[in-house]
């Protein structure tokens, strides 16, 4: 958990490289969750790293045909990339919600969930360096 709740304050602060370096060693400590890569996939995008962030997408798509992967995860590497318009499930989106609203709504709530999860990462810090 802090290496990826670290690389997520890492990407907030558009530290994006840094970010990629923790998010990596998270998934070397816990494995391949299909959160944790996308989260790298996410940071990849935003680093500008778009072969790698293709790979992280290549993977959840395989994976996807044999376990459950959340559409969640697939567009959050999608806007990694600022590919808005993939990102966006038209066939989950009720027809009263315009797509531009879901793709906005995504977006404030992966905002929202890194702000939590970097607020419990730099108390898990500031504990670690007391001692």
């Amino acid at each position: 958990m802090p290496y990826w709740g670290i690389g997520l304050c890492y990407e907030q602060k558009g530290m994006y490289q840094e970010a990629v370096d923790q998010l990596q060693k998270a998934i070397a400590v816990s494995g391949r969750g299909a959160n944790s890569i996308a989260s790298l996939g996410h940071a990849y995008g935003l680093a500008g790293q778009h072969g790698e962030a293709q790979k992280i997408l290549a993977e959840l798509e395989k994976r996807s045909k044999k376990t459950y992967v959340s559409s969640y995860q697939i567009a959050l590497v999608y806007l990694g990339q600022r590919q808005n318009d993939k990102a966006t499930p038209t066939k989950s989106i009720p027809p009263y919600l315009p797509t531009s609203r879901w793709t906005q709504d995504l977006t404030s709530c992966v905002q929202i969930r890194v702000s939590k999860i970097c607020y419990v990462a730099s108390a898990c810090l500031r504990r670690i360096r007391a001692g």
